[in-house]
């Protein structure tokens, strides 16, 4: 299991401050679009999550009608929603934290160092994240194995994480590649 016991993501109110590395702007954005893709499915604050059979418990605000409007593109909404989500689990749950976005053709979307480390940050894992508005089981384990074989592809010099997030039955997939 990923997690030992029940942990709660406090979305926006927690990771919307942003972290150590990551801009306060940056975390709010993403995490209204995880609460707006989590509403649309019809879910509200204190939402179970399944994390690869673990529950969480998903805390947020109810978005207002500019957060809708503001992620009204579905596709990039629930992107960076997973974003949100993913970095959550993968600080809670791991000796990781995001030090840096990536940039294209590396194959995966963050650099992750282990937690506390201060600069100059060494590079010692990556994470590759994906979200689904309207998941099934089937498009959850396509996905899962989609990334781990983009990590793959890359250059293989890190280590590092696959979190695969659904909206529609809250639940996330978190993989570790080596």
């Amino acid at each position: 299991a990923y997690y030992q016991s029940a942990v709660t993501l406090n979305l926006l109110r927690a990771f919307a401050q942003g972290t150590h590395h990551l801009s306060p702007a940056m975390c709010a954005n993403l995490a209204e679009a995880a609460v707006v893709c989590l509403t649309q499915q019809g879910h509200v604050s204190d939402i179970p999550m399944d994390v690869d059979g673990q529950e969480v418990t998903v805390v947020c605000d109810t978005p207002d009608t500019r957060a809708g409007a503001s992620h009204a593109d579905r596709q990039e909404a629930t992107e960076e929603g997973a974003v949100a989500l993913a970095i959550t689990l993968v600080r809670d749950g791991t000796e990781f934290d995001v030090i840096e976005r990536s940039w294209k053709g590396t194959g995966f979307d963050y650099f992750l160092a282990h937690a506390g480390s201060n600069p100059p940050f060494d590079r010692a894992a990556c994470l590759e994240v994906s979200g689904i508005f309207d998941e099934d089981d089937l498009t959850m384990a396509r996905r899962i194995k989609q990334k781990q074989q983009q990590i793959d592809a890359g250059d293989g010099a890190l280590p590092g994480f696959v979190v695969v997030v659904g909206f529609r039955q809250p639940r996330a997939a978190v993989r570790s590649v080596p």
